[in-house]
Protein backbone atom coordinates (compact mmCIF):
# COMPACT_ATOMS: atom_id res chain seq x y z
CA UNK A 1 0.00 0.00 0.00
CA UNK A 2 1.19 3.62 -0.87
CA UNK A 3 1.78 5.77 1.93
CA UNK A 4 2.92 9.43 2.71
CA UNK A 5 6.54 9.91 3.79
CA UNK A 6 7.23 11.18 7.73
CA UNK A 7 8.56 14.31 7.35
CA UNK A 8 12.07 15.25 8.77
CA UNK A 9 12.91 16.28 12.25
CA UNK A 10 14.82 18.81 13.52
CA UNK A 11 16.06 18.04 17.03
CA UNK A 12 15.87 20.70 19.71
CA UNK A 13 16.55 20.47 23.03
CA UNK A 14 14.16 22.06 26.13
CA UNK A 15 16.79 24.19 27.36
CA UNK A 16 17.02 26.15 24.22
CA UNK A 17 12.74 27.03 23.55
CA UNK A 18 13.10 30.56 24.76
CA UNK A 19 15.68 31.52 22.62
CA UNK A 20 14.24 29.70 19.49
CA UNK A 21 10.89 31.73 20.61
CA UNK A 22 12.35 34.77 20.22
CA UNK A 23 14.23 34.19 17.05
CA UNK A 24 11.00 32.49 15.59
CA UNK A 25 9.60 36.06 16.19
CA UNK A 26 12.16 38.08 14.63
CA UNK A 27 10.63 36.66 11.60
CA UNK A 28 13.64 33.41 11.25
CA UNK A 29 11.97 31.11 8.92
CA UNK A 30 14.06 27.69 10.45
CA UNK A 31 12.96 29.26 13.98
CA UNK A 32 9.55 29.32 12.91
CA UNK A 33 9.69 25.96 11.38
CA UNK A 34 11.47 24.50 14.67
CA UNK A 35 8.55 26.02 17.01
CA UNK A 36 5.97 24.47 14.45
CA UNK A 37 7.75 21.08 14.93
CA UNK A 38 7.53 21.17 18.90
CA UNK A 39 4.02 22.28 18.60
CA UNK A 40 2.83 19.61 16.07
CA UNK A 41 5.09 17.07 18.04
CA UNK A 42 4.57 18.00 21.51
CA UNK A 43 8.35 18.41 22.59
CA UNK A 44 8.49 19.99 26.08
CA UNK A 45 5.53 21.84 25.53
CA UNK A 46 1.97 20.86 24.70
CA UNK A 47 0.78 19.42 21.52
CA UNK A 48 -1.18 21.92 19.81
CA UNK A 49 -1.91 21.45 15.88
CA UNK A 50 -3.43 25.18 15.84
CA UNK A 51 -0.13 26.37 16.79
CA UNK A 52 2.34 24.34 15.04
CA UNK A 53 -0.42 25.14 11.54
CA UNK A 54 0.35 29.13 12.35
CA UNK A 55 4.50 28.98 12.75
CA UNK A 56 4.49 26.27 9.69
CA UNK A 57 2.66 28.73 7.56
CA UNK A 58 4.93 31.90 8.62
CA UNK A 59 8.25 29.58 7.80
CA UNK A 60 6.69 28.28 4.74
CA UNK A 61 5.35 31.79 3.36
CA UNK A 62 8.96 32.57 3.65
CA UNK A 63 9.78 29.58 1.50
CA UNK A 64 11.54 27.24 3.92
CA UNK A 65 11.10 23.78 2.15
CA UNK A 66 10.88 21.69 5.27
CA UNK A 67 8.25 23.99 6.43
CA UNK A 68 6.18 23.57 3.21
CA UNK A 69 6.10 20.25 3.53
CA UNK A 70 5.37 19.99 6.56
CA UNK A 71 2.09 22.34 6.59
CA UNK A 72 1.32 20.23 3.05
CA UNK A 73 0.99 17.18 5.58
CA UNK A 74 -1.22 18.83 8.21
CA UNK A 75 -3.64 19.67 5.74
CA UNK A 76 -3.43 16.61 4.03
CA UNK A 77 -4.11 15.28 7.46
CA UNK A 78 -6.59 17.85 8.79
CA UNK A 79 -4.60 18.46 12.01
CA UNK A 80 -5.45 21.89 13.01
CA UNK A 81 -6.70 23.04 10.14
CA UNK A 82 -9.69 21.35 8.18
CA UNK A 83 -8.54 18.83 5.73
CA UNK A 84 -8.02 20.12 2.20
CA UNK A 85 -6.46 18.27 -0.42
CA UNK A 86 -5.82 21.47 -2.33
CA UNK A 87 -3.83 23.37 0.33
CA UNK A 88 -1.94 20.52 1.01
CA UNK A 89 -0.84 20.43 -2.98
CA UNK A 90 0.07 23.63 -2.88
CA UNK A 91 2.13 22.83 -0.31
CA UNK A 92 3.77 20.06 -1.42
CA UNK A 93 4.23 21.68 -4.60
CA UNK A 94 6.32 23.94 -3.35
CA UNK A 95 8.64 22.59 -1.54
CA UNK A 96 9.01 19.38 -4.46
CA UNK A 97 10.25 21.87 -6.67
CA UNK A 98 12.85 23.16 -4.43
CA UNK A 99 13.93 19.84 -3.96
CA UNK A 100 12.71 18.49 -1.08
CA UNK A 101 12.72 14.76 -0.91
CA UNK A 102 9.68 13.94 1.56
CA UNK A 103 7.24 16.74 -0.49
CA UNK A 104 8.35 14.78 -4.11
CA UNK A 105 7.60 11.26 -2.51
CA UNK A 106 4.13 12.84 -0.59
CA UNK A 107 3.12 14.42 -3.98
CA UNK A 108 3.78 11.69 -5.63
CA UNK A 109 1.51 9.85 -3.26
CA UNK A 110 -1.31 12.69 -4.28
CA UNK A 111 -0.88 11.75 -8.04
CA UNK A 112 -1.00 7.94 -7.50
CA UNK A 113 -4.60 8.39 -5.19
CA UNK A 114 -5.90 11.17 -6.96
CA UNK A 115 -5.97 13.49 -4.12
CA UNK A 116 -6.77 17.03 -4.61
CA UNK A 117 -5.65 16.70 -8.88
CA UNK A 118 -6.15 14.08 -11.26
CA UNK A 119 -5.34 10.61 -10.67
CA UNK A 120 -1.46 10.50 -12.60
CA UNK A 121 0.44 7.90 -12.87
CA UNK A 122 2.86 9.10 -14.90
CA UNK A 123 3.06 11.92 -12.26
CA UNK A 124 3.63 9.52 -9.65
CA UNK A 125 6.13 7.31 -11.04
CA UNK A 126 8.06 11.06 -11.91
CA UNK A 127 8.08 12.17 -8.34
CA UNK A 128 8.78 8.71 -6.71
CA UNK A 129 11.73 8.30 -9.35
CA UNK A 130 12.94 12.15 -7.91
CA UNK A 131 12.58 11.12 -3.88
CA UNK A 132 13.97 7.61 -4.81
CA UNK A 133 17.03 8.98 -6.04
CA UNK A 134 17.87 10.78 -3.31
CA UNK A 135 17.33 7.90 -1.37
CA UNK A 136 14.05 7.99 -0.12
CA UNK A 137 13.24 4.69 1.90
CA UNK A 138 9.22 5.36 0.98
CA UNK A 139 9.25 6.33 -2.57
CA UNK A 140 11.71 3.58 -3.27
CA UNK A 141 9.23 1.19 -1.75
CA UNK A 142 6.35 2.77 -3.01
CA UNK A 143 7.93 2.28 -6.68
CA UNK A 144 8.43 -1.04 -6.15
CA UNK A 145 4.88 -1.46 -5.06
CA UNK A 146 3.97 0.25 -8.34
CA UNK A 147 6.31 -2.32 -10.26
CA UNK A 148 5.18 -5.57 -8.12
CA UNK A 149 1.34 -4.58 -8.46
CA UNK A 150 1.87 -3.05 -12.00
CA UNK A 151 0.24 -0.37 -10.49
CA UNK A 152 -0.10 2.70 -13.17
CA UNK A 153 2.65 0.92 -14.73
CA UNK A 154 3.55 -2.36 -16.36
CA UNK A 155 4.19 -5.09 -14.45
CA UNK A 156 7.66 -5.76 -13.61
CA UNK A 157 8.84 -7.80 -10.84
CA UNK A 158 12.86 -7.33 -11.72
CA UNK A 159 12.53 -3.57 -11.30
CA UNK A 160 9.96 -3.95 -8.10
CA UNK A 161 12.81 -6.40 -6.60
CA UNK A 162 15.45 -3.47 -7.26
CA UNK A 163 13.39 -0.58 -5.79
CA UNK A 164 12.28 -2.87 -2.70
CA UNK A 165 16.28 -4.01 -2.36
CA UNK A 166 17.23 0.07 -1.75
CA UNK A 167 14.63 0.64 0.57
CA UNK A 168 15.42 -2.35 2.94
CA UNK A 169 18.65 -1.70 2.98
CA UNK A 170 17.85 1.44 4.68
CA UNK A 171 15.70 -0.41 6.84
CA UNK A 172 11.93 0.26 5.45
CA UNK A 173 10.32 -2.89 6.96
CA UNK A 174 7.35 -3.56 4.21
CA UNK A 175 9.97 -3.41 1.81
CA UNK A 176 11.97 -6.12 3.51
CA UNK A 177 9.12 -8.26 4.05
CA UNK A 178 8.05 -7.80 0.45
CA UNK A 179 11.87 -8.92 -0.11
CA UNK A 180 11.41 -11.58 1.46
CA UNK A 181 8.22 -12.56 -0.07
CA UNK A 182 10.01 -12.52 -4.10
CA UNK A 183 12.86 -14.30 -2.74
CA UNK A 184 10.41 -17.21 -0.65
CA UNK A 185 8.76 -17.50 -4.44
CA UNK A 186 11.28 -16.90 -6.63
CA UNK A 187 9.66 -13.62 -8.21
CA UNK A 188 11.92 -11.90 -10.07
CA UNK A 189 14.66 -13.66 -9.00
CA UNK A 190 15.40 -17.30 -8.38
CA UNK A 191 14.08 -18.80 -4.97
CA UNK A 192 16.18 -18.22 -2.47
CA UNK A 193 15.10 -19.26 0.68
CA UNK A 194 18.18 -18.30 2.74
CA UNK A 195 17.43 -14.78 1.33
CA UNK A 196 13.97 -14.93 2.23
CA UNK A 197 14.36 -15.75 5.50
CA UNK A 198 16.80 -12.93 6.57
CA UNK A 199 14.64 -10.40 4.96
CA UNK A 200 11.87 -11.66 7.14
CA UNK A 201 13.92 -11.68 10.08
CA UNK A 202 15.24 -8.42 9.63
CA UNK A 203 11.40 -6.71 9.17
CA UNK A 204 9.76 -9.07 11.91
CA UNK A 205 12.57 -7.53 14.21
CA UNK A 206 11.14 -4.64 13.57
CA UNK A 207 7.72 -5.30 14.32
CA UNK A 208 6.19 -6.36 11.05
CA UNK A 209 3.56 -9.20 11.92
CA UNK A 210 2.92 -10.29 8.59
CA UNK A 211 6.98 -11.11 8.51
CA UNK A 212 6.79 -12.68 11.85
CA UNK A 213 4.49 -15.12 10.96
CA UNK A 214 6.21 -15.96 7.62
CA UNK A 215 9.21 -16.39 9.57
CA UNK A 216 7.25 -18.86 12.11
CA UNK A 217 6.47 -20.86 8.80
CA UNK A 218 9.82 -21.25 7.17
CA UNK A 219 11.17 -22.53 10.40
CA UNK A 220 7.92 -24.81 10.76
CA UNK A 221 8.29 -26.06 7.04
CA UNK A 222 11.83 -26.71 7.11
CA UNK A 223 12.25 -23.57 4.32
CA UNK A 224 15.74 -23.01 3.75
CA UNK A 225 16.78 -24.56 7.48
CA UNK A 226 16.59 -27.79 9.23
CA UNK A 227 13.08 -27.40 10.79
CA UNK A 228 12.73 -25.59 14.48
CA UNK A 229 10.10 -25.91 16.01
CA UNK A 230 11.29 -24.22 19.32
CA UNK A 231 12.37 -21.10 16.42
CA UNK A 232 9.26 -21.84 14.67
CA UNK A 233 6.99 -21.05 18.21
CA UNK A 234 9.27 -18.64 19.15
CA UNK A 235 7.80 -16.48 15.86
CA UNK A 236 4.20 -17.52 15.88
CA UNK A 237 4.31 -16.12 19.44
CA UNK A 238 5.44 -12.80 18.73
CA UNK A 239 3.18 -12.62 16.41
CA UNK A 240 0.16 -13.84 18.36
CA UNK A 241 1.05 -11.12 20.97
CA UNK A 242 1.18 -8.83 18.19
CA UNK A 243 -2.60 -9.36 17.60
CA UNK A 244 -2.23 -12.02 14.79
CA UNK A 245 -5.26 -15.04 15.32
CA UNK A 246 -3.59 -17.22 12.61
CA UNK A 247 -0.24 -16.97 14.35
CA UNK A 248 -1.44 -17.61 17.65
CA UNK A 249 -3.15 -20.83 16.30
CA UNK A 250 0.28 -22.08 14.95
CA UNK A 251 2.10 -21.37 17.75
CA UNK A 252 -0.34 -23.90 20.02
CA UNK A 253 0.72 -26.15 17.15
CA UNK A 254 4.42 -25.14 17.20
CA UNK A 255 4.05 -26.23 21.00
CA UNK A 256 2.55 -29.40 21.06
CA UNK A 257 5.62 -30.59 19.35
CA UNK A 258 8.13 -29.35 22.35
CA UNK A 259 9.52 -30.76 25.42
CA UNK A 260 8.03 -29.43 28.46
CA UNK A 261 11.57 -28.40 29.19
CA UNK A 262 12.33 -26.63 25.71
CA UNK A 263 8.61 -24.96 25.48
CA UNK A 264 9.40 -23.34 28.62
CA UNK A 265 12.44 -21.60 27.43
CA UNK A 266 11.01 -20.66 24.28
CA UNK A 267 8.20 -19.06 25.84
CA UNK A 268 10.87 -16.80 28.33
CA UNK A 269 12.90 -16.27 24.50
CA UNK A 270 9.76 -15.12 23.18
CA UNK A 271 8.84 -12.87 25.93
CA UNK A 272 12.02 -11.02 25.61
CA UNK A 273 11.73 -10.51 22.31
CA UNK A 274 8.52 -9.21 22.48
CA UNK A 275 9.86 -6.19 24.88
CA UNK A 276 12.54 -6.00 22.59
CA UNK A 277 10.20 -5.22 19.35
CA UNK A 278 8.04 -3.10 21.44
CA UNK A 279 10.72 -1.28 22.92
CA UNK A 280 12.05 0.02 20.22
CA UNK A 281 8.84 0.12 18.04
CA UNK A 282 9.39 1.22 14.11
CA UNK A 283 7.72 4.90 13.43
Amino acid sequence: MLSLAAHSVYALASAVFDETLAKAKTGNAEAQYNIGFMYEKGKDLPQDYRQAVIWYTMAAEQGFAAAQSSLGVMYNKGRGVPKDYQQALLWFNRAAYQGYVTAQSNLAVMYDIGQGIPQDFEQARIWFMRAADHEDAQAQYNLGVMYDKGHGVPQDYEQALEWYSKAAAQGHPAAQYNLGVMYAIGQGTARDFERSRFWYTRSARQGYIAAQYNLGVMYALGQGVAPDFKQAYIWFFVGAAHGDANAAKRRDVAASRLTPEILEKARQEAAELVAQIEKSPVD
